[in-house]
């Protein structure tokens, strides 16, 4: 892939509680690669980064299922802050519900920047469930620790519900501890 597109590391993890782990800088000029065997994927990316020195940042990105266990990991080096970072994901289905736990480090804690957390860890949990064939819910947590201490948590709720085909709400409300910040979103989408 030659081009502008999301970053390789624009995912995370704590499902609508997911305020801490670290998403990366959105919509990149890039230039990679993927190699596909079987359940596996291995991408590494050269991405564009904002230092404006040509030199690109690299993304190590890996997604692969074992059985019913679905994992993503990845490592992203940042050259401009001479940075690195890794996170990884790991999800499995228990009957009607989806149980996930991830964890991001970041080898600098005050980058905050791009790809590193603002925080030293990221841990995070989230559960999703079917109700039915129209309802599902979910939730989810995060919590950053510094040199032993806690220094935020996140956590939310969400539900998407198929009124009819092709018309979607999606509702989320979540929680900020470290500014006692209280967030929601309500998303109508329409497919034709």
């Amino acid at each position: 892939m030659i081009g502008k597109n999301a970053s390789w590391w624009d995912w995370g993890f704590g499902a609508d509680g997911d305020g801490i782990v670290n998403y990366g800088p959105g919509e990149v000029g890039m230039f990679a690669y993927t190699y596909r065997m079987g359940a596996t994927a291995l991408t590494l990316a050269l991405e564009e980064d904002n230092s404006g020195d040509y030199t690109p940042d690299v993304i190590f990105d890996v997604v692969t299922a074992i059985g019913s266990v679905n994992l993503h990991g990845a490592v992203a080096y940042n050259e401009s802050q001479s940075a690195a970072t890794a996170k990884a994901y790991g999800s499995v289905a228990l009957g009607m519900a989806t149980v996930g736990l991830g964890v991001q480090w970041s080898d600098d804690s005050n980058l905050g920047n791009e790809y590193m957390s603002s925080h030293e860890w990221v841990l995070g949990a989230d559960i999703a469930a079917n109700v039915n064939e129209k309802l599902s819910v979910r939730a989810g947590f995060n919590y950053g620790i510094d040199s032993v201490v806690v220094d935020d948590w996140t956590a939310g709720v969400g539900m998407n519900y198929k009124l009819v085909s092709g018309f979607d709400i999606d509702a989320r409300v979540n929680y900020q501890d470290s500014n006692e910040n209280v967030g929601g979103r309500l998303r109508l989408t329409r497919s034709f």
